[in-house]
């Protein structure tokens, strides 16, 4: 349904964006790799994402005219504002954000691992605690060609997009399960006040 509405092959591979509308977030890095891969590679890419503030709009005039020198004005779509990101992801098949500067968190991460989305990302702040080797790519600095490695083996290797994806949603409970951070907390808290060098501390609190 979201693919005839985006008027989006079935049979493509769909590279998914969906965040804030800001440049460190990465998408010229992305337009960038994906120029480099305009050969016979059966992709689109959906890029969410609302510009309501002047500078969003600004910054999103200005990937218009870049995804237009770069020859992509076929293969990108340009999603808006949604409200059903659950749903475009299920519809999608890798996740990529390349940020420009560490994410805090990264909290759309962790949702693209529980939609099995392997992602693609750069090894920076958040991101690097959350995506490991099981459940998606990193690239060590947010060089486009780099990124255009990682999507080109994930675009054309179908066996590992599918493994990594399937890794995502117990990657993303390991990481923010409450019952299983709060059974981490306690481990940890047991584990020091069973340590006799602290045990004076623990007695004190």
């Amino acid at each position: 349904m979201l693919r005839r509405e985006f008027k989006t092959d079935p049979d493509s591979i769909v590279i998914l964006m969906a965040c804030r509308m800001e440049a460190w977030k990465g998408h010229r890095a992305l337009l960038s790799a994906l120029s480099q891969l305009t050969d016979n590679l059966n992709w689109t890419c959906w890029i969410a994402g609302g510009s309501q503030r002047p500078q969003e709009t600004k910054y999103l005039a200005e990937l218009h005219q870049l995804e237009l020198q770069l020859g992509l004005a076929n293969r990108v779509r340009w999603l808006g504002q949604r409200q059903d990101v659950a749903d475009v992801m299920a519809a999608s098949n890798i996740f990529c954000q390349p940020n420009q500067t560490p994410e805090p968190f990264g909290i759309v991460l962790v949702e693209a691992l529980y939609a099995s989305l392997p992602v693609v990302t750069v090894r920076k702040g958040g991101a690097a605690e959350i995506v490991d080797d099981s459940c998606g790519m990193t690239i060590e600095t947010n060089n486009p060609e780099y990124l255009a490695e990682a999507l080109r083996t994930l675009i054309e290797n179908g066996e590992l997009r599918l493994k990594l994806g399937s890794n995502g949603p117990d990657r993303a409970n390991s990481l923010c399960d409450v019952d299983r951070q709060l059974q981490k907390l306690y481990s940890h808290v047991i584990a020091y006040s069973n340590d006799p060098y602290n045990s004076a501390d623990v007695g004190n609190c």
